[in-house]
Protein backbone atom coordinates (compact mmCIF):
# COMPACT_ATOMS: atom_id res chain seq x y z
CA UNK A 1 0.00 0.00 0.00
CA UNK A 2 2.81 2.39 0.92
CA UNK A 3 4.60 1.57 -2.33
CA UNK A 4 1.48 2.39 -4.36
CA UNK A 5 0.97 5.65 -2.48
CA UNK A 6 4.61 6.63 -3.05
CA UNK A 7 4.35 5.80 -6.77
CA UNK A 8 1.15 7.86 -7.03
CA UNK A 9 2.73 10.85 -5.31
CA UNK A 10 5.74 10.57 -7.60
CA UNK A 11 3.68 10.12 -10.75
CA UNK A 12 1.13 12.89 -10.08
CA UNK A 13 3.52 15.88 -10.46
CA UNK A 14 4.86 14.39 -13.67
CA UNK A 15 1.34 14.09 -15.04
CA UNK A 16 0.52 17.66 -14.04
CA UNK A 17 3.64 18.93 -15.81
CA UNK A 18 2.77 16.91 -18.91
CA UNK A 19 -0.79 18.23 -18.95
CA UNK A 20 0.49 21.80 -18.54
CA UNK A 21 2.87 21.30 -21.48
CA UNK A 22 0.05 19.91 -23.65
CA UNK A 23 -2.17 22.84 -22.66
CA UNK A 24 0.53 25.35 -23.67
CA UNK A 25 0.98 23.57 -27.01
CA UNK A 26 -2.77 23.76 -27.66
CA UNK A 27 -2.84 27.46 -26.71
CA UNK A 28 0.06 28.09 -29.07
CA UNK A 29 -1.52 26.14 -31.92
CA UNK A 30 -4.80 28.03 -31.56
CA UNK A 31 -3.08 31.43 -31.46
CA UNK A 32 -1.01 30.64 -34.55
CA UNK A 33 -4.01 29.31 -36.49
CA UNK A 34 -6.10 32.35 -35.53
CA UNK A 35 -3.34 34.74 -36.60
CA UNK A 36 -2.83 33.03 -39.94
CA UNK A 37 -6.57 32.85 -40.65
CA UNK A 38 -7.14 36.51 -39.78
CA UNK A 39 -4.39 37.79 -42.07
CA UNK A 40 -5.29 35.49 -44.95
CA UNK A 41 -8.96 36.47 -44.79
CA UNK A 42 -8.79 40.20 -44.08
CA UNK A 43 -5.58 41.46 -45.65
CA UNK A 44 -4.63 42.02 -49.26
CA UNK A 45 -1.02 41.06 -48.68
CA UNK A 46 1.72 41.79 -51.24
CA UNK A 47 3.12 38.34 -50.50
CA UNK A 48 2.13 34.86 -49.40
CA UNK A 49 3.11 33.84 -45.89
CA UNK A 50 3.33 30.76 -43.71
CA UNK A 51 4.14 30.10 -40.04
CA UNK A 52 6.46 27.23 -39.20
CA UNK A 53 7.67 25.72 -35.94
CA UNK A 54 11.29 24.53 -35.79
CA UNK A 55 13.18 22.59 -33.13
CA UNK A 56 16.47 24.43 -33.04
CA UNK A 57 17.20 28.14 -33.49
CA UNK A 58 19.30 30.73 -31.65
CA UNK A 59 16.32 33.06 -31.26
CA UNK A 60 12.66 32.22 -30.53
CA UNK A 61 11.15 34.07 -33.51
CA UNK A 62 12.44 35.00 -36.97
CA UNK A 63 11.15 35.99 -40.38
CA UNK A 64 12.54 35.47 -43.87
CA UNK A 65 11.38 36.51 -47.30
CA UNK A 66 12.26 34.62 -50.46
CA UNK A 67 12.76 36.34 -53.78
CA UNK A 68 11.46 36.49 -56.44
CA UNK A 69 8.68 34.25 -55.07
CA UNK A 70 7.56 36.97 -52.65
CA UNK A 71 6.92 34.48 -49.88
CA UNK A 72 7.34 35.35 -46.20
CA UNK A 73 7.93 32.63 -43.62
CA UNK A 74 7.61 33.33 -39.90
CA UNK A 75 9.55 30.82 -37.81
CA UNK A 76 9.10 30.13 -34.12
CA UNK A 77 11.17 27.80 -31.99
CA UNK A 78 8.91 25.07 -30.64
CA UNK A 79 10.16 25.18 -27.08
CA UNK A 80 8.98 28.79 -26.72
CA UNK A 81 5.52 27.27 -26.20
CA UNK A 82 6.78 25.89 -22.88
CA UNK A 83 7.91 29.29 -21.66
CA UNK A 84 5.88 30.22 -18.54
CA UNK A 85 5.06 33.64 -20.03
CA UNK A 86 3.87 32.29 -23.37
CA UNK A 87 0.15 32.84 -23.89
CA UNK A 88 -2.10 33.34 -26.87
CA UNK A 89 -1.69 37.09 -26.28
CA UNK A 90 2.12 37.10 -26.20
CA UNK A 91 2.31 34.84 -29.26
CA UNK A 92 -0.01 37.18 -31.15
CA UNK A 93 2.19 40.16 -30.31
CA UNK A 94 5.29 38.19 -31.38
CA UNK A 95 3.71 37.30 -34.71
CA UNK A 96 2.55 40.90 -35.19
CA UNK A 97 6.13 42.05 -34.66
CA UNK A 98 7.46 39.58 -37.22
CA UNK A 99 4.81 40.56 -39.77
CA UNK A 100 5.75 44.19 -39.20
CA UNK A 101 9.16 43.62 -40.76
CA UNK A 102 7.48 43.55 -44.18
CA UNK A 103 4.18 45.37 -43.64
CA UNK A 104 5.29 48.51 -41.81
CA UNK A 105 4.78 51.79 -43.71
CA UNK A 106 7.09 52.51 -46.62
CA UNK A 107 8.40 55.64 -44.89
CA UNK A 108 9.43 53.65 -41.81
CA UNK A 109 13.16 52.99 -41.26
CA UNK A 110 14.53 49.88 -42.98
CA UNK A 111 17.55 47.69 -42.35
CA UNK A 112 20.72 47.97 -44.42
CA UNK A 113 22.13 44.52 -45.19
CA UNK A 114 25.49 44.15 -46.96
CA UNK A 115 25.14 47.74 -48.06
CA UNK A 116 21.67 47.13 -49.55
CA UNK A 117 18.68 49.10 -48.28
CA UNK A 118 16.32 46.18 -47.74
CA UNK A 119 12.55 45.98 -47.55
CA UNK A 120 12.86 44.77 -43.97
CA UNK A 121 11.91 47.24 -41.24
CA UNK A 122 14.23 47.72 -38.28
CA UNK A 123 13.21 46.03 -35.02
CA UNK A 124 11.78 49.15 -33.36
CA UNK A 125 9.63 49.86 -36.40
CA UNK A 126 8.24 46.32 -36.27
CA UNK A 127 7.27 46.88 -32.63
CA UNK A 128 5.58 50.14 -33.59
CA UNK A 129 3.63 48.43 -36.39
CA UNK A 130 2.62 45.61 -34.06
CA UNK A 131 0.66 47.90 -31.72
CA UNK A 132 -0.54 50.54 -34.19
CA UNK A 133 -1.73 48.27 -37.02
CA UNK A 134 -1.69 44.60 -36.08
CA UNK A 135 -2.91 44.05 -32.51
CA UNK A 136 -6.12 46.07 -33.05
CA UNK A 137 -7.15 43.49 -35.66
CA UNK A 138 -7.24 40.82 -32.94
CA UNK A 139 -8.36 42.99 -30.02
CA UNK A 140 -10.98 45.50 -31.31
CA UNK A 141 -11.62 46.73 -27.75
CA UNK A 142 -7.98 46.82 -26.71
CA UNK A 143 -7.39 49.26 -23.86
CA UNK A 144 -4.21 50.47 -22.20
CA UNK A 145 -4.45 48.05 -19.28
CA UNK A 146 -4.76 45.06 -21.61
CA UNK A 147 -1.92 46.31 -23.82
CA UNK A 148 0.28 46.85 -20.78
CA UNK A 149 -0.30 43.27 -19.63
CA UNK A 150 0.34 41.77 -23.09
CA UNK A 151 3.47 43.87 -23.62
CA UNK A 152 4.88 43.11 -20.18
CA UNK A 153 4.30 39.36 -20.52
CA UNK A 154 5.76 39.41 -24.04
CA UNK A 155 8.98 41.06 -22.84
CA UNK A 156 9.15 38.74 -19.84
CA UNK A 157 8.80 35.82 -22.25
CA UNK A 158 11.77 37.03 -24.30
CA UNK A 159 13.84 37.79 -21.21
CA UNK A 160 13.10 34.37 -19.71
CA UNK A 161 14.24 32.77 -22.97
CA UNK A 162 17.53 34.66 -22.54
CA UNK A 163 17.93 33.46 -18.97
CA UNK A 164 16.83 36.71 -17.37
CA UNK A 165 13.88 37.50 -15.11
CA UNK A 166 12.18 40.86 -15.64
CA UNK A 167 9.96 42.59 -13.13
CA UNK A 168 7.34 45.27 -13.64
CA UNK A 169 9.75 47.83 -12.16
CA UNK A 170 12.31 46.97 -14.86
CA UNK A 171 9.90 48.14 -17.52
CA UNK A 172 8.60 51.47 -16.23
CA UNK A 173 11.68 53.52 -15.37
CA UNK A 174 11.77 55.59 -18.56
CA UNK A 175 14.12 58.14 -17.05
CA UNK A 176 17.05 55.85 -17.77
CA UNK A 177 16.36 55.98 -21.51
CA UNK A 178 18.48 58.21 -23.73
CA UNK A 179 18.01 59.55 -27.25
CA UNK A 180 19.86 57.72 -29.99
CA UNK A 181 22.06 59.59 -32.46
CA UNK A 182 21.21 57.12 -35.25
CA UNK A 183 18.26 54.78 -35.66
CA UNK A 184 18.90 51.33 -34.20
CA UNK A 185 18.66 48.39 -36.58
CA UNK A 186 18.80 45.77 -33.83
CA UNK A 187 16.41 45.17 -30.93
CA UNK A 188 16.13 48.10 -28.49
CA UNK A 189 16.32 47.48 -24.75
CA UNK A 190 13.34 45.87 -23.03
CA UNK A 191 12.27 49.15 -21.44
CA UNK A 192 12.61 50.99 -24.76
CA UNK A 193 10.41 48.38 -26.39
CA UNK A 194 7.82 48.82 -23.64
CA UNK A 195 7.81 52.57 -24.29
CA UNK A 196 7.39 51.90 -28.01
CA UNK A 197 4.36 49.70 -27.39
CA UNK A 198 2.69 52.27 -25.15
CA UNK A 199 3.56 55.23 -27.41
CA UNK A 200 2.27 53.36 -30.44
CA UNK A 201 -1.00 52.52 -28.69
CA UNK A 202 -1.42 56.22 -27.83
CA UNK A 203 -0.70 57.12 -31.49
CA UNK A 204 2.36 59.09 -30.45
CA UNK A 205 5.60 59.43 -32.42
CA UNK A 206 8.13 56.64 -32.61
CA UNK A 207 10.20 56.47 -29.40
CA UNK A 208 13.51 58.36 -29.62
CA UNK A 209 15.28 55.63 -27.63
CA UNK A 210 15.55 53.72 -30.94
CA UNK A 211 14.45 56.18 -33.67
CA UNK A 212 16.57 59.21 -34.53
CA UNK A 213 14.30 60.50 -37.28
CA UNK A 214 17.08 60.92 -39.81
CA UNK A 215 16.41 60.72 -43.54
CA UNK A 216 16.61 57.16 -44.82
CA UNK A 217 19.48 56.46 -47.19
CA UNK A 218 18.65 55.26 -50.69
CA UNK A 219 20.22 52.36 -52.55
CA UNK A 220 21.64 54.87 -54.99
CA UNK A 221 23.31 56.86 -52.19
CA UNK A 222 24.67 53.59 -50.78
CA UNK A 223 26.46 52.98 -54.08
CA UNK A 224 24.27 50.14 -55.34
CA UNK A 225 23.75 49.56 -59.05
CA UNK A 226 20.67 47.87 -60.53
CA UNK A 227 22.88 44.83 -61.22
CA UNK A 228 23.80 44.59 -57.53
CA UNK A 229 20.15 44.77 -56.49
CA UNK A 230 19.21 42.08 -59.00
CA UNK A 231 22.05 39.88 -57.76
CA UNK A 232 21.00 40.37 -54.13
CA UNK A 233 17.31 39.66 -54.67
CA UNK A 234 17.77 37.01 -57.33
CA UNK A 235 15.68 39.01 -59.80
CA UNK A 236 16.45 37.03 -62.95
CA UNK A 237 14.70 39.39 -65.39
CA UNK A 238 16.40 42.54 -64.07
CA UNK A 239 19.73 40.76 -63.80
CA UNK A 240 19.69 39.59 -67.42
CA UNK A 241 18.64 43.02 -68.64
CA UNK A 242 21.50 44.70 -66.75
CA UNK A 243 23.98 42.00 -67.65
CA UNK A 244 23.17 42.33 -71.35
CA UNK A 245 23.88 46.08 -71.16
CA UNK A 246 27.14 45.78 -69.18
CA UNK A 247 28.55 42.30 -69.96
CA UNK A 248 31.74 43.78 -71.45
CA UNK A 249 32.16 46.56 -68.89
CA UNK A 250 34.33 44.96 -66.20
CA UNK A 251 34.50 48.18 -64.22
CA UNK A 252 30.71 48.09 -63.87
CA UNK A 253 30.60 44.37 -63.10
CA UNK A 254 33.25 44.77 -60.39
CA UNK A 255 31.87 47.95 -58.84
CA UNK A 256 31.48 47.82 -55.05
CA UNK A 257 28.92 49.57 -52.86
CA UNK A 258 29.79 51.50 -49.69
CA UNK A 259 29.93 48.25 -47.74
CA UNK A 260 32.52 46.84 -50.15
CA UNK A 261 30.10 44.37 -51.76
CA UNK A 262 29.97 43.69 -55.50
CA UNK A 263 27.26 42.04 -57.58
CA UNK A 264 29.32 38.85 -57.41
CA UNK A 265 29.68 38.76 -53.62
CA UNK A 266 26.02 39.70 -53.15
CA UNK A 267 24.85 36.88 -55.43
CA UNK A 268 26.96 34.40 -53.45
CA UNK A 269 25.83 35.68 -50.04
CA UNK A 270 22.21 35.17 -51.08
CA UNK A 271 22.96 31.76 -52.69
CA UNK A 272 22.06 32.85 -56.21
CA UNK A 273 24.94 30.78 -57.53
CA UNK A 274 23.79 30.59 -61.15
CA UNK A 275 24.02 34.39 -61.30
CA UNK A 276 27.46 34.19 -59.66
CA UNK A 277 28.59 31.71 -62.32
CA UNK A 278 27.42 34.04 -65.07
CA UNK A 279 29.38 36.94 -63.57
CA UNK A 280 32.51 34.83 -63.19
CA UNK A 281 32.34 33.63 -66.77
CA UNK A 282 32.01 37.26 -67.89
CA UNK A 283 35.24 38.13 -66.05
CA UNK A 284 34.03 39.51 -62.71
CA UNK A 285 36.95 39.62 -60.25
CA UNK A 286 36.41 37.17 -57.35
CA UNK A 287 39.35 38.55 -55.37
CA UNK A 288 38.25 42.12 -54.84
CA UNK A 289 36.41 43.45 -51.81
CA UNK A 290 37.17 45.32 -48.62
CA UNK A 291 35.85 42.95 -45.94
CA UNK A 292 35.69 39.75 -47.95
CA UNK A 293 35.62 38.59 -51.53
CA UNK A 294 33.86 36.03 -53.67
CA UNK A 295 36.82 33.65 -53.43
CA UNK A 296 36.65 33.57 -49.63
CA UNK A 297 32.85 33.27 -49.61
CA UNK A 298 32.92 30.35 -52.03
CA UNK A 299 35.62 28.68 -49.97
CA UNK A 300 33.47 29.09 -46.88
CA UNK A 301 30.44 27.45 -48.46
CA UNK A 302 32.62 24.86 -50.26
CA UNK A 303 31.16 25.58 -53.68
CA UNK A 304 33.68 23.48 -55.57
CA UNK A 305 32.39 23.97 -59.12
CA UNK A 306 32.74 27.76 -58.90
CA UNK A 307 36.07 27.49 -57.05
CA UNK A 308 37.32 25.30 -59.88
CA UNK A 309 36.22 27.96 -62.33
CA UNK A 310 38.18 30.57 -60.37
CA UNK A 311 41.21 28.30 -60.10
CA UNK A 312 41.56 27.96 -63.85
CA UNK A 313 41.81 31.73 -64.26
CA UNK A 314 43.71 32.74 -61.11
CA UNK A 315 46.31 30.01 -60.53
CA UNK A 316 48.71 32.41 -58.84
CA UNK A 317 46.22 34.15 -56.56
CA UNK A 318 46.01 32.63 -53.06
CA UNK A 319 44.04 35.14 -51.08
CA UNK A 320 41.94 38.27 -51.26
CA UNK A 321 43.33 41.79 -51.10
Amino acid sequence: MKVKLFATLLFLPMMLLLLAAIKRDLVGDRAIMAFSKKYHQQEQLPFDFTIRGIKHAPIPFATTKSYPEQKVTIYFRLDILQNPYTTADTLTLALCHEMGHYLSPAEGPKKIVYGILSERAVEGESDYYAVTKCLPKFYPKLDQAKLLQISEDFLKMLAYDNGRKLTHADLINYEQLTKVAATLEYHPSYICRMKTFLDGFAQQKRADCWYAGEKQASNESLGNTPLMLAAYYGDEALFQKQFKQHAHDLAYLNRSNRAGESALTLSIRKAHLQLARQLLLAGADPFQGEESCAFELLTLIKERSLLALIGKRYKNRQSCQ
